[in-house]
Formats: C-alpha cells, sequence, structure tokens
C-alpha cells in the first residue's frame, strides 16, 4: 500500500524528482538493479510491478486474457484492466520497446522469468509446456 504525504510538493518539485529517479534507474545494471529494488520497494511492490510490465508485453504480444491470467497467476480482473489501458494507448513508449531490437530480447527473458515465478530454467520434464515466446524470434535470429 502506497503512503504519501498530503502535502503538495512546490512547482516543479514532482518533476525533478521523478527525472532523478528515472536517471537513476536507467544507470543499474544486474546485481546492483536487484539491490536497489529490493531496498526501495517492498518485495510485493516489485512482483506487481514484474506483473504489470509482463501483462503489458503479452497483450501487446496478442496473448489471451485467459492465457495471461494463468500464467502469471493473476486475477481475470486486473488482466483486463491492463489490456483497457493498453488499448486507450497508456503503454506506448513500453510497447515500442519490445520492437527495437536491442530491447526486445531482455525483455522477453523477463517475461519468462516471471511466468516461471523466479524458478531457474525447466529441466527435461517440462518440455511440453511451452513457455512464453516472443513473437519477434524470427526476427531476432
Amino acid at each position: 500500500m502506497t503512503h504519501v504525504s498530503k502535502k503538495k510538493l512546490a512547482r516543479g518539485a514532482t518533476h525533478e524528482i521523478v527525472d532523478v529517479f528515472a536517471k537513476t534507474l536507467c544507470k543499474l545494471r544486474g546485481k546492483e538493479g536487484e539491490r536497489f529494488l529490493g531496498e526501495l520497494f517492498t518485495r510485493t511492490e516489485v512482483v506487481m510491478l514484474s506483473k504489470r510490465l509482463a501483462m503489458i508485453l503479452l497483450i501487446e504480444a496478442g496473448y489471451t486474457d485467459w492465457t495471461i491470467r494463468t500464467r502469471l497467476s493473476a486475477s481475470m480482473s486486473t488482466v483486463q484492466r491492463i489490456r483497457r489501458a493498453s488499448n486507450a494507448g497508456s503503454f506506448r513508449y513500453i510497447q515500442g520497446m519490445q520492437k527495437r531490437k536491442r530491447e526486445r530480447e531482455a525483455l522477453w527473458d523477463f517475461v519468462e522469468k516471471v511466468a516461471r515465478g523466479g524458478l531457474p530454467p525447466r529441466g527435461a520434464r517440462w518440455k511440453k509446456a511451452q513457455p512464453f515466446r516472443s513473437p519477434y524470434k524470427k526476427l531476432v535470429h
């Protein structure tokens, strides 16, 4: 649950705070980023944001609400809410990221990790279970 002060910030201060936050996030890589997020957000907040990003990418890739709900263990109402926002154009930048070759593979690796719940790659017994596949996989190779 978020706790935000009811006191208003000075004009332009909100923009400046968000700008510093975004620049800090962009500089982080690997374990440093994980540690930063772990200290700043609760585990629940990190999972929530991760699932939201995965849903946006899966919706853009054409997966059904049922598939997204089942694979990400999300409620149908959450998936539908994210789909409505996506259809309204709320995630244009994120949707555009997956079209850029450099970022595409990393995003789809992330989606697969979220779908596995952070577990390691599947073993031989899981051959029949289909992981999420990038709709751009043919373009990547």
